[in-house]
């Protein structure tokens, strides 16, 4: 295999990408009317069908190699031929329909067959690759094994075949073959490979699957490659000791002779039963279910007799202690908690032992420090817990092996060394401990979104406003005019002022990352004081609040509508006139709404802005629609600004219409809608 093969595995990526992109830029251009995509077309489908024969070219001299399954070498082999023929073809099909100016049958077929093979030829690379079964296979039975009583264990099945599976059954698999060596059977460990047996019962000295371990990490014998996962210290002992006591594939461990070394190895690998399935639960009544969603918490029942609840708050950055003590009374039931890119912090989760019964904690992206990992050790029932991207450091590697039930641990971008991940991973073999990328799991390596801070989102003169983050060197460029932040906008260095309605727009950049998400905020001026506000017509008996006067006091509804801060209306357009103290300059409206589509509460769909001198002429000045929703959201409340033409008045009416009944997505359509707003803001 020479360097022109040894590219592939980092070629073959591209044209996969760009073939996709092309697609979804045709879908884009078809279905959504995105015509001014169709000039960038010819480049897409060119780069596919260079980077297509590129990868064809190499794939053919790392074939050379002979260590692959060689029916789904051929099969990966012609789908992979047939594609860049195809991509050439779709490629000078598309430059054909664009001069002629029509649109060709023939392209359209062409673009199903690239659909059709690009998926052939993944699948066929990947069985090649990672098993014939990868796909549609399981968790490998030998993985998922729990060791309840290490004595009566088989040696080989609980204890070996485990290693073997996660170490090296990788290279050697039906598929791919590597020095005709299949470790995946019984059998195939026992004929060994080109070079003979890879093992000698009785005499780990003697065989080279051992010796194969111990040659230098940089010489190419060794076993298993550089930069394939390696075998700890135990592991090591323990397939010796397996070895020199006879290799046997089904004796259990007190069959053997086990020395007091093996012996302390070997209770590493044994876990307590869970009592899981066994705890008596009542489910939570639909009223404690309704109240829930209502306080703008996502709550999911984990099957429709099951008393266990996934509660999931990720990506919120308004959590607080007062929103999370509502969890208190269905603690009991709580099976997992999904917290991942949200503002909680050590403070936030005091409470978190209270959940006796949580097995899924999600805290990735989040402010949280070792502090709370000590308060988990009263989980007995914990068995996943993801801390990527959280400042957690090597002191949790106590509190952490006390959580006898943990299975997965995922601490990647965290602060733990790579010294305590070994200490952590010798001291409990059976967690499976993802601490290097993993892009099935996290996807690329992005920043999280920064967190926009300030007293209050409304102000009357100016407001200072800070940008958060806890990550190290990182920059974040920020925006206050609401266009969108790149490397060449502000960068931030401390605290700044806003003198007018502002929205506030972030992200973070970092050396060698992909950049983050983009944070916004949005900040109201309310530098004019209505004298009076009179609505029409009156809000619903049950949320009236303070009656009028609630729209300019300056006190902000929160999620919750019962909240008493909020004027609702059912089924009702609202017009609200507000009269200030003398004729003065106004550049824009504010109206604060609330959207809680489980409770039939929507957004308005349109605001309209007229101004007057005399209170009885009024001219329009401004006009905001607002497009109705196409799915159900948590909680959620929004400004909507209405910029107008500086103009002076003394008499702003504002009209806020409706939508009057829900959608046609909701589970009620038609039924008749809520509306709720709270605060009506005047800027000068």
């Amino acid at each position: 295999m020479d360097i022109i093969g040894r590219l592939h595995p980092l070629i073959i990526h591209l044209p996969i990408g760009i073939l996709l992109l092309g697609m979804l830029m045709e879908c884009a251009i078809r279905f959504g009317q995105k015509e001014t995509l169709k000039s960038a077309m010819s480049f897409v489908w060119g780069v596919g069908a260079v980077s297509s024969i590129v990868a064809v070219v190499t794939g053919l001299n790392l074939a050379n190699n002979g260590d692959y399954d060689q029916t789904l070498l051929s099969r990966h082999q012609w789908s992979a031929i047939a594609l860049a023929c195809l991509s050439v073809w779709v490629w000078w099909q598309h430059r054909r329909t664009i001069k002629a100016n029509t649109r060709s049958t023939l392209y359209s077929y062409s673009l199903v067959g690239v659909s059709v093979l690009l998926g052939l030829t993944g699948h066929f690379g990947g069985s090649m690759t990672h098993g014939s079964d990868f796909l549609f296979a399981g968790k490998s039975s030998a993985q998922a094994v729990q060791i309840e009583n290490i004595e009566e264990a088989i040696a080989f099945e609980e204890i070996i075949a485990p290693i073997l599976t996660a170490k090296c059954n990788g290279c050697h698999n039906p598929s791919k073959a590597k020095g005709d060596l299949i470790m995946t059977t019984q059998d195939g460990i026992r004929k060994g490979g080109k070079e003979g047996a890879v093992l000698l019962a009785g005499k780990s000295t003697k065989s080279p699957l051992i010796n194969r371990l111990h040659v230098p990490l940089e010489e190419k014998e060794h076993m298993p490659p550089k930069g394939k996962k390696q075998l700890s210290k135990d592991e090591v002992a323990l397939l010796t000791w397996w070895i020199d006591s006879g290799a046997s594939f089904d004796k259990q461990i007190n069959a053997l002779e086990v020395p007091e070394s093996i012996s302390t190895i070997l209770k590493k690998y044994q876990q307590p039963k869970s009592s899981y399935a066994s705890l008596n639960v009542k489910p939570v009544s639909s009223n404690q279910l309704n109240g829930l969603l209502n306080k703008g918490i996502k709550v999911n029942a984990l099957g429709s007799s099951s008393p266990w609840l996934d509660i999931n708050l990720s990506h919120r950055q308004d959590i607080s202690s007062s929103l999370l003590r509502n969890l208190n009374k269905v603690s009991n039931q709580v099976s997992e908690l999904q917290l991942a890119n949200t503002n909680v912090d050590d403070d936030m989760l005091s409470g978190i032992g209270r959940f006796k019964h949580l097995r899924k904690l999600k805290l990735q992206n989040t402010l949280i420090t070792n502090k709370t990992i000590s308060r988990l050790t009263a989980l007995d029932h914990l068995e996943s817990l993801n801390l990527y991207g959280s400042n957690v450091t090597d002191e949790i590697l106590d509190d952490l092996k006390e959580l006898k039930q943990l299975k997965n641990l995922y601490v990647w971008q965290t602060k733990l060394t790579a010294e305590g991940i070994e200490e952590l991973s010798n001291s409990k073999p059976k967690l499976n401990i993802e601490y290097q990328l993993d892009t099935d799991l996290f996807g690329d390596a992005i920043l999280r979104e920064p967190l926009i801070t300030s007293e209050s989102d409304l102000f009357k003169d100016s407001l200072l406003v800070s940008l958060e983050m806890n990550f190290k060197n990182v920059n974040i460029h920020y925006t206050t005019d609401g266009t969108t932040p790149d490397s060449l906008s502000a960068v931030y260095t401390g605290p700044f002022t806003i003198e007018s309605t502002s929205l506030v727009r972030a992200i973070s950049r970092k050396d060698g990352w992909d950049p983050s998400g983009i944070a916004e905020r949005q900040f109201i001026r309310a530098s004019i004081e209505p004298q009076k506000i009179v609505v029409s017509p009156q809000p619903n008996d049950r949320y009236k609040a303070e009656g009028a006067a609630s729209l300019i006091d300056f006190r902000k509804g929160s999620v919750q509508f019962t909240d008493g801060a909020w004027l609702g209306y059912e089924k009702q357009h609202l017009t609200t006139t507000m009269t200030l103290d003398a004729e003065t300059e106004v550049k824009g409206v504010t109206v604060s709404a609330l959207r809680a589509a489980g409770s039939y509460i929507h957004y308005p769909k349109q605001i309209i802005v007229s101004l007057s001198s005399n209170g009885k002429t009024y001219q329009k000045a401004g006009q905001l629609d607002i497009p109705v929703a196409t799915e159900s959201t948590a909680p959620e409340l929004k400004n909507f600004f209405v910029e107008i033409e500086t103009s002076k008045a003394k008499y702003i009416k504002v009209d806020i219409k409706s939508q009057l009944v829900n959608p046609d997505w909701h589970p009620a359509p038609g039924a008749p809608c809520w509306m709720f707003i709270d605060e009506i803001l005047v800027e000068g």
